[in-house]
C-alpha cells in the first residue's frame, strides 16, 4: 500500500515560493466557503513517528483563519475520559456548522499503536475499526465533511528522525504506548495498512502523504483539503438542485390529482421542510419522492384501476351496500377494525394491557422497600464503576416527571442527575444532534436520568416534520450504534416508554387546566401534539421494531395508574443493577 508514496518526492524552495501563496490562499477560501455553507470540517492528521504531524498541525493553523480552526490531541487520557466511553472524548471536540477542528491522530492513532504494542488485541482493534467507521459515516451523512490523512516515511527516514527525537529531551517525553510503539516501524505500518483498508469509504477517504520533504508535505495536505471541500461543495449544489428538481416534478405530477397530492404530503416532507433542517440529503429526498410516484404508476399500470378506487376501507363481512357489518368476535379484531377506520396500522401500544393497578397501601410499602434498596445497589455500582443511563419516552401527561422523581428519591443525590430534553439550542443545531446527549454521559458509578432523549429525532421530529425523512430514517442506526457504545463500557441503558390511552391523556390534560398548581404543566404544544396521537403511534411503533436490542431493550409500562407505573420503573432499575453487580463477582 505504502510502497508507492515513499518515491522521494520534493519541492524546491524556488517552487514552494511560487506555489505556496496561491495554495494557501485556495486553503482559505475554501474554510471561508465552509463558514458560509455551515459546512463542519474535520481534519484527522495520522502517520508514523517523525513524518511532521504536530508540524502540519501548526502550517494548518498559520494558514487557515485561526478564528475557526480549532486544535486538539488525544496524548493522555484524563480521568474524566477514562471513565466515559471510547467516542465520548472526540464528540467533545468535533466541529459545530462552519467550523474546522484538526484532530493529532484523531480516533485512530492510539488504537493503532496500542495495537502494534499489544496492548489491545486483534479482536479489539477490529472492533474500533467497525465503531470508527459507524461513527464517520453518521457524521458524514449529517453533513460534516472529513479528510483523513496519512503521512507516510521509509523505514530509514523514520530511524534517523526517531534517532534525532529521542536525543532531544523536549520532544522525548512520549506516551506510554509511544515508548512501546516507537520502535516498531513494519509493524506500525502493517497495522495502519489494515486500519486504512478497512475504514477507507468515499464519505471519509484516506489521503496518504509522502512526509520525507516538508515543502511537497505541506502542499500536498492543503491540496487534499481544499479537494475534499470542493466536493463537498458539489455535493451540496448537486442535492439542491436534484431537490429542487424532485419539487417540481412532485408539483407537476400532483397537480389536478387531490389523492396523489394527499398521499405525498403522508409520505415525505415538502422541499421546504427538507432544506429547513440542516440543508443536506436532498439527492435523497428527491429519489425517494420519485421512486413513490414511479411505484404508484405501475401499480395503477398492472391493475388497470385508478389509485382512488382502493383508498376507502372494505366491508370486512362482504355486506351488501346498506347491511350492517358483523359485530367482531375478538378485541384484537375490534382494534385491527378501528385502527384501519383511521387509516394506521395496527401499533404495538394499541394492544398494550393498560388495565394493571396496585393498591395504595401496598404502594406506599413497595415504593418505600425500593428506594431503599435502590440505594444501597447504587452505591456498589458506584463501587464498581457501573454507570446507569435512563431514557423516559412516551405521551404527555404519562407520568414520566413522577416516575422520576421517585426512582432518584432511591439513589445518592451527589451521583445522580437529570437532564430535561427540549428544544435544541443554537449551539446544539450546530452540531450532530447526538453531540448534546454525548456531553451528558455519565461517568462511571454515576447515574444520569434522560426526561425524553435523543429519541426525539425519530418521534417529534419525524412528526411534526422538522428533520428530513432521509436524516430520521437513518437514525434507528446511528442510535442503536450510539447505546452500543455506551453499553460496551459496562454503562447500563434502561430506556422507558410510559403509555397510556388517549383517553387518559386528555383527562389529565383537563386535570391539569382545572388545578392551579398543575396549570403551568399544560401548554398549547401539548394540545397540537394530542392532535397527532395517531401518527405518535406509528413513530413509535417503528421506533420499537429498530431499537430495540439485546443490550438496550425497550420497556413498555402501563401508565394509566401511576402508582403502579412508578413501581415496574423502580423494580426494573433495580433488577438490572442486581444482573449487573452480579456480572462483576
Amino acid at each position: 500500500m505504502f510502497d508507492t508514496v515513499v518515491l522521494g518526492r520534493t519541492c524546491s524552495k524556488e517552487d514552494y515560493k511560487i506555489i505556496a501563496p496561491k495554495m494557501r490562499m485556495q486553503l482559505f477560501e475554501a474554510q471561508r466557503a465552509c463558514r458560509q455553507q455551515k459546512i463542519p470540517l474535520l481534519i484527522l492528521i495520522n502517520g508514523v513517528d517523525g513524518s511532521g504531524r504536530g508540524a502540519v498541525m501548526n502550517f494548518l493553523s498559520e494558514w487557515m483563519d485561526g478564528k475557526y480552526l480549532r486544535s486538539f490531541t488525544f496524548w493522555k487520557e484524563s480521568d474524566e475520559e477514562r471513565e466515559r466511553p471510547l467516542e465520548w472524548r472526540y464528540w467533545q471536540c468535533l466541529p459545530g456548522k462552519g467550523e474546522t477542528a484538526v484532530f493529532f491522530d484523531g480516533w485512530y492513532g492510539g488504537a493503532m499503536r496500542k495495537r502494534c504494542s499489544d496492548v489491545i488485541t486483534e479482536k479489539d482493534f477490529l472492533a474500533r475499526m467497525e465503531e470508527f467507521k459507524g461513527l464517520e459515516q453518521s457524521l458524514a451523512l449529517s453533513g460534516m465533511t472529513i479528510v483523513k490523512i496519512w503521512l507516510h516515511l521509509d523505514k530509514k527516514t523514520h530511524d534517523r528522525r526517531l534517532k534525532a527525537r529521542r536525543e532531544n529531551k523536549i520532544q522525548s517525553s512520549l506516551t506510554k504506548y509511544d515508548e512501546k510503539s516507537a520502535g516498531k516501524y513494519k509493524e506500525l505500518v502493517e497495522v495502519a495498512g489494515d486500519a486504512i483498508t478497512r475504514t477507507d469509504r468515499t464519505y471519509a477517504p484516506w489521503h496518504i502523504i509522502d512526509a520525507a520533504d516538508a515543502n511537497f508535505r505541506n502542499l500536498s495536505v492543503a491540496r487534499v483539503i481544499v479537494e475534499a471541500v470542493s466536493r463537498a461543495l458539489s455535493s451540496r449544489a448537486a442535492g439542491e438542485a436534484a431537490l429542487k428538481a424532485g419539487g417540481e416534478v412532485r408539483q407537476q405530477m400532483v397537480a389536478g390529482d387531490p389523492f396523489l397530492a394527499g398521499l405525498m404530503d403522508v409520505t415525505s416532507p415538502t422541499p421546504d421542510a427538507v432544506l429547513g433542517a440542516d440543508g443536506a440529503a436532498g439527492k435523497e429526498q428527491a429519489c425517494e419522492i420519485g421512486s413513490a410516484i414511479g411505484e404508484m404508476a405501475k401499480r395503477e399500470a398492472e391493475t388497470g384501476t385508478e389509485a382512488s378506487e382502493n383508498v376507502l376501507p372494505q366491508n370486512e363481512a362482504g355486506a351488501d351496500a346498506g347491511e350492517a357489518a358483523a359485530p367482531a368476535d375478538t378485541a384484537g379484531e375490534s382494534l385491527l377494525r378501528r385502527a384501519a377506520d383511521r387509516g394506521i396500522p395496527l401499533t404495538s401500544l394499541e394492544v398494550i394491557d393498560l388495565s394493571p393497578t396496585i393498591d395504595p397501601d401496598v404502594y406506599k410499602k413497595q415504593l418505600k422497600d425500593l428506594q431503599t434498596e435502590l440505594l444501597q445497589l447504587t452505591y456498589h455500582a458506584y463501587r464498581h464503576g457501573i454507570s446507569s443511563t435512563i431514557l423516559f419516552e412516551g405521551m404527555d401527561a404519562a407520568g414520566k416527571g413522577g416516575a422520576i422523581r421517585r426512582l432518584l428519591s432511591g439513589v445518592d443525590c451527589r451521583i445522580a442527575r437529570v437532564i430535561p430534553i427540549s428544544s435544541p439550542t443554537d449551539e446544539e443545531l450546530a452540531h450532530h444532534y447526538l453531540w448534546r446527549f454525548w456531553r451528558h454521559i455519565p461517568r462511571f458509578g454515576h447515574v444520569t436520568v434522560y426526561d425524553r432523549s435523543w429519541y426525539g429525532r425519530v418521534l417529534v421530529e419525524r412528526v411534526e416534520n422538522l428533520t428530513p425523512q432521509a436524516d430520521w430514517s437513518r437514525a434507528y442506526e446511528e442510535i442503536n450504534h450510539f447505546e452500543h457504545s455506551l453499553t460496551k463500557g459496562g454503562n447500563i441503558v434502561l430506556k422507558f416508554w410510559l403509555h397510556i390511552s388517549s383517553e387518559e391523556e386528555l383527562r389529565r390534560f383537563r386535570e391539569r387546566e382545572e388545578t392551579p398548581w398543575k396549570r403551568y404543566k399544560i401548554t398549547d404544544e401539548d394540545w397540537r401534539n394530542r392532535a397527532k396521537w395517531d401518527q405518535y403511534l406509528v413513530a413509535a411503533d417503528e421506533m420499537f421494531q429498530r431499537t430495540s436490542t439485546s443490550y438496550a431493550p425497550w420497556n413498555i409500562v402501563p401508565a394509566e395508574d401511576k402508582k403502579y407505573a412508578r413501581i415496574e420503573v423502580l423494580t426494573r432499575f433495580r433488577d438490572e443493577l442486581k444482573k449487573q453487580l452480579e456480572k462483576r463477582h
